[in-house]
């Protein structure tokens, strides 16, 4: 510029830059050097192999929120461990550090199982009710439910908390976020699954030592192993094919029969389909007998049934269950001697109990009732009704 102007703008037919124009080349001569500077800097971010951080759809950040989540759930398994091996304070710092990348609402149950021991029933509190608001209907919610309250009486505590619920918590949530106020001291604690515990110490308490904490975490391994066991079981709670046999005897009441009752037996097979919770889908395939007064009164033949059957639990794991069903049965019988063959169709009624032995065997006793309708094969003329009742017992097995 100075150059041109010693050789005289006017000499050049050029006129003198005026001191706007100035200005805007300086401006235009800077930005020209940031964007030079800008992609130096890219390039030199790319041959260095550093990830920049992106937003949340970009990949370096995904990778880092990833290996954020696997070091919390590795800290919840180093907490759970220390619990067991009835480490609280180790176990407490750990669950501390997970809290800062899961929601997970088991951790703060865990959490305060440590709190409690190492005498904090404020915290303790605090994480007790975020579980159980979480997960009402969690196994072990009625222990965690009588600790809550044991602690609230405690004078450690100094008063019943004031438990304040956040409004973004939702049941069974990601998220839950509770304030807990002492009313004497004026002390609180605010607590969030998505970061670290509350720093609120008190007296300490002798509800529960580092055993006792193991102890409670080895029940609570045993009740979640029970309830997988239950949820998977076709005789419990789960469903799937069920195979069984059943014996018993059977007694029948003729219409217009001056015999009076007919002695019996039944022995079948059966095959099930448990379709949910509580109600099975089942084909019964058997043999029955009549055993009447003389060889025309004595008799046997084929028996089939079908029907529905529901489960009545009588325990959360449904190891001991009451069974009620109804089927439609078809029965044909043969008189040898008297060369007779008649049929009959049988609206049948079941009740009974079972218990199960672990997960997939079974006995259960039963009795059955139906009324059947017949006929004599040939014959006209000849229907009738008869009333047939028994008690059975039975082994079923599931797969």
């Amino acid at each position: 510029m100075r150059i041109l102007s010693s050789l005289g703008w006017s000499s050049l037919g050029l006129r003198p830059p005026s001191r706007l124009t100035r200005s805007s080349l300086a401006l235009l001569a800077f930005a020209a050097a940031s964007v030079a500077w800008s992609g130096d800097a890219s390039a030199q971010t790319k041959k260095s192999g550093k990830p920049e951080l992106t937003d949340n759809r970009g990949n370096a950040l995904g990778r880092l929120v990833m290996l954020h989540d696997l070091e919390a759930s590795r800290q919840i398994q180093v907490g759970r461990a220390r619990l067991k091996q009835g480490d609280c304070k180790g176990a407490l710092d750990a669950f501390d550090a997970s809290l800062k990348g899961s929601n997970d609402p088991t951790v703060r149950r865990d959490r305060g199982l440590c709190h409690e021991k190492l005498g904090h029933p404020i915290p303790a509190i605090e994480d007790y009710r975020v579980y159980l608001t979480a997960l009402p209907d969690a196994q072990d919610a009625p222990d965690i439910r009588d600790r809550l309250e044991r602690l609230r009486g405690d004078p450690a505590a100094d008063e019943k908390p004031e438990i304040v619920e956040d409004p973004t918590l939702k049941k069974g949530g990601a998220r839950a976020s509770f304030s807990v106020k002492a009313n004497s001291d004026g002390v609180s604690a605010g607590g969030d699954t998505s970061g670290g515990g509350p720093g609120v110490d008190v007296a300490p308490s002798k509800e529960m030592n580092g055993h006792d904490a193991a102890r409670v975490l080895d029940r609570r391994e045993k009740l979640e192993a029970r309830q997988l066991e239950s949820n998977g079981s076709a005789l419990r709670k789960g469903t799937g094919p069920v195979l069984g046999v059943a014996v018993g005897p059977r007694f029948w009441a003729f219409e217009n029969s001056n015999r009076g009752v007919d002695p019996g037996y039944m022995v079948a097979g059966t095959i099930r389909y448990s379709t949910g919770p509580s109600m099975t889908v089942h084909g019964d395939v058997g043999y029955t007998s009549i055993q009447g007064q003389g060889t025309a009164s004595t008799f046997g033949g084929l028996s089939l049934l079908g029907g529905l059957e529901w489960r009545i639990a009588l325990d959360p794991y449904v190891t001991d269950a009451l069974v009620a069903g109804v089927g439609l049965a078809y029965e044909r019988y043969k008189v040898d001697s008297a060369g007779l063959v008649f049929s009959l169709f049988m609206p049948r009624g079941r009740f009974g109990y079972r218990h199960v032995f672990g997960p997939s065997f079974a006995l259960e006793a039963t009795a059955d009732v139906g009324m059947g309708f017949g006929s004599i094969v040939d014959r006209d003329a000849s229907s009738f009704t008869v009333v047939a009742f028994g008690p059975n017992v039975g082994a079923v097995a599931a797969f």
